[in-house]
């Protein structure tokens, strides 16, 4: 909601009548309203009920021997689907490339999709979504499991293969966000990601 309304704002402000829905500009300055408003959303719904937010949401730093095991991991991942992707000659998705060569500035965009978006996302989900969850009667695997439906479902730009690669994504966030018992893992494991996904298409549309 946060997002279409900044998107709105944005088109009114710029005086158009329409933006497109993968305007990279727009994108931008939606996901980072997102990040300024949700992550402080989430701080002050935690201290209203515990008080303890680096407690709740597991914001310790884990062994980096473990963090380099799970970046390895979610390397590997990515490389096995752009491995598919070129096996079966898909290309890069369109809504990445049009967000690129919409945006303005470029690295307000790069920010949002590199550091904005993971930090929002994972806070959200294997740090609030899934401790809650995690604590109740559910246990810590369906707080994986659930966690990991909603953050596919949130990405409906992608084309069928894609939300596989992103329902896996998730799947390996909740996992590592339950081995490490740290929300840090996820957040660089998604940064990770989000990054080399972003340097992929700039260099694909560089030739």
């Amino acid at each position: 909601m946060i997002q279409a309304a900044t998107i709105t704002l944005w088109q009114k402000v710029a005086g158009i009548p329409s933006v497109h829905p993968y305007d990279g500009t727009a994108i931008a300055l939606a996901t980072t309203a997102t990040f300024l408003s949700i992550n402080p959303l989430v701080a002050g719904l935690i201290l209203l009920a515990s008080g303890r937010i680096k407690t709740y949401l597991g914001l310790y730093p884990a062994s980096p021997g473990k963090i380099a095991l799970w970046l390895l991991l979610i390397s590997a991942l990515m490389l096995a689907f752009a491995g598919l992707n070129w096996f079966l000659d898909r290309p890069t998705p369109d809504f990445m490339q049009v967000a690129m060569e919409t945006a303005d500035p470029l690295v307000l965009l790069i920010f949002a999709l590199v550091i904005a978006a993971p930090v929002t996302e994972e806070v959200v989900f294997r740090g609030f979504v899934y401790r809650g969850l995690a604590e109740s009667r559910l246990g810590p695997i369906a707080a994986i499991v659930v966690s990991t439906l909603i953050f596919t479902l949130i990405h409906v730009q992608y084309e069928s293969l894609d939300l596989l690669y992103v329902g896996l994504l998730g799947l390996a966030l909740g996992i590592a966000r339950w081995h490490t018992g740290s929300l840090l893992t996820p957040i660089l494991m998604h940064a990770l990601a989000n990054l080399i996904a972003t340097l992929d298409v700039l260099l694909f549309m560089q030739g």
